[in-house]
């Protein structure tokens, strides 16, 4: 019975112990000479370090890999690669195979850990594989499966159904319309919950939360806190993910600096964005503060690009996105406390001999037990085992004791 015991507490860890990762995206370029020279400053490290491909043709690819070249193979790469402008049913009828099949072979023949996002916040309507959540459920599907064709596993991908924190369909007469859980019950709009493909082709839920402070003059433009977006009381959403009973993502998160009081005007903003640091580091302290006390999120990319173009040609409302940034000198040291818990884990299923690695202990004493157990005693453990055996979590630790417990009986049996 301890043997059992001791299994049952492993999942137990393993399934509940999660604290978050930390990591940051690449710049707007998708380079990573940034986190290089950030981590060299800071004595940090990012486990996971983020890519978003609009596309992923044979340039990319090779650009790709001189970034892994740069950044090493023990890191997990957080990807994001999603058909613009083809819809669901397109993708469906294989109109991005060769995207898809380029990237699924780079990460098989670099044997990389991926975070695969693709088809992203599906909930917001003006993506192109949004308004047909059948047809996304089935290209969902249709693309884990040429991951698997291409011989990939959850040893090296997990694909992450990363949603927006709001849900945003169209109404009939195209005014858009936000689709809060009171209002789906009245009007059946869309929401995240009609796109899910299935328990089979997901590993990961993700999450996009963004506090948009006051750099834009709409009137839903104010100051939020990282817990407010995230158990925001209309959209219920931290909740209606958890109920999927898989491990959360951030998959990007961001803030920026402008904050300030009275009537809003583009010089106030820009006077912000240049001297305004004790808010946005304010913000991300307490951000890490909330998030050690959520074992749910495993992880947490920040969405770390300056799309100002340095005031060329200024977006108002992407102001200062980024937490370090070489070319305007501009860095929060706030974002150190996101990197002060870095024992998360994610759950890439280990190798066969990873598992019995770690559990060298667990197996010797699972040995001294069978040496002194009578053969009716190995037989009911065994049968304990067996039903023990088809979660996929330890299975490969299940399947090896069960072949000791075999070796037992065979040579118990001479006796």
């Amino acid at each position: 019975m301890r043997i059992i015991f001791l299994l049952i507490m492993w999942v137990l860890f393993v399934w509940h112990s999660f604290s978050y990762i930390f990591w940051v995206h690449s710049n707007q370029s998708n380079a990573v000479d940034d986190i290089l020279q950030f981590e060299s400053q800071f004595w940090v490290k990012n486990k996971i370090v983020g890519f978003i491909f609009d596309t992923f043709e044979t340039g990319d690819l090779n650009f790709f890999q001189k970034q892994v070249n740069l950044l090493g193979k023990d890191r997990i790469y957080h990807i994001s690669i999603s058909p613009f402008g083809y819809t669901a049913k397109e993708v469906l009828d294989w109109a991005y195979d060769k995207e898809y099949k380029r990237f699924f072979s780079f990460v098989k023949k670099n044997n990389l850990k991926v975070i695969f996002r693709t088809a992203h916040e599906m909930n917001w309507s003006w993506y192109s594989w949004s308004g047909n959540p059948e047809d996304f459920k089935k290209m969902w599907q249709r693309v884990y499966k040429l991951s698997r064709d291409e011989g990939l596993t959850r040893e090296n991908i997990l694909f992450d159904f990363s949603v927006n924190s709001i849900d945003l369909p169209k109404w009939k007469n195209g005014r858009m319309i936000v689709c809060n859980p009171w209002y789906k019950k009245i009007s059946n709009c869309l929401s995240f919950e009609d796109y899910y493909p299935g328990d089979k082709y997901v590993d990961i839920m993700g999450l996009t939360l963004y506090n948009w402070w006051r750099a834009r003059s709409k009137y839903w433009a104010y100051w939020r806190s990282f817990a407010n977006l995230l158990f925001d009381k209309k959209t219920k959403i931290f909740y209606r993910l958890k109920k999927y009973w898989k491990p959360i993502v951030i998959d990007e998160l961001w803030t920026t600096a402008v904050n300030f009081s009275g009537k809003w005007s583009f010089s106030k903003v820009l006077n912000s964005y240049k001297y305004n640091y004790y808010w946005k580091n304010q913000w991300l302290k307490n951000a890490a503060k909330t998030l050690k006390q959520i074992p749910e999120i495993v992880a947490v990319v920040y969405f770390n690009k300056d799309k100002t173009n340095w005031f060329k040609n200024p977006m108002v409302w992407e102001l200062d996105w980024s937490v370090f940034n070489y070319r305007t000198n501009k860095i929060y040291t706030g974002v150190l406390d996101l990197y002060s818990n870095q024992s998360g884990k994610l759950p890439f299923v280990p190798t066969k001999q990873e598992i019995l690695a770690k559990y060298v202990d667990i197996i010797n004493k699972f040995v001294k037990f069978y040496s002194m157990a009578d053969i009716e005693k190995i037989k009911k453990v065994k049968q304990k085992l067996e039903l023990l055996k088809n979660n996929k979590q330890y299975s490969v630790l299940v399947e090896y004791l069960i072949d000791l417990a075999n070796g037992f009986l065979s040579l118990k049996s001479w006796f």
